[in-house]
């Protein structure tokens, strides 16, 4: 895959909110040199034709991953053609400039949504339910619940006809 890599993005406060900016807006700068999210990923207001800014290809797969305990793995969340789509707050962003299927928003779902990725190389490990734990004894029980509350309903029933 070919790949660029946008960086680590952190959650930040400006000192000033910019100008139409709600109280409650939430902001993000790239760890390594501050520039803000917004400001990265917005065209110049001079440029009314594209939709998002020129730090991204129109064409490629836009991604966010970030570190998730439960499966001691780098997981994939957004995947999309629309930077804007994402707020990479605790996230890295990469762009994938080769996937073939870059308008089939199916496609991109299927190939990079929940993915397991590998932060250094960026290549897709697998899905990120191969790497969940198996469940401890309560957590099965949970999962088992509905199933053995459904044959006990049916034994209840079947006792029912037999009372009749």
């Amino acid at each position: 895959m070919k790949v660029v890599d946008h960086g680590k993005w952190i959650p930040y406060k400006p000192a000033v909110l910019p100008e139409g900016a709600p109280a409650n807006a939430l902001f993000a700068k790239r760890e390594s040199d501050g520039v803000d999210w917004y400001e990265y990923v917005n065209p110049p207001k001079k440029n009314k034709a594209r939709l998002f800014s020129e730090n991204f290809r129109e064409d490629s797969v836009k991604i966010a991953f970030c570190f998730h305990e439960v499966e001691k793995q780098w997981i994939i969340g957004p995947a999309v053609t629309d930077p804007t789509m994402i707020f990479p707050a605790n996230h890295y962003v990469r762009e994938i400039l080769d996937f073939p299927h870059s308008r089939d928003v199916d496609a991109i779902i299927e190939a990079f949504r929940n993915k397991v990725i590998d932060p250094e190389t960026s290549e897709l490990l697998g899905d990120r339910k191969e790497f969940l734990p198996p469940p401890t004894p309560e957590q099965q029980a949970m999962i088992d619940l509905p199933k053995l509350v459904s044959e006990l309903i049916k034994r209840m029933d079947k006792l029912e006809e037999r009372l009749k």
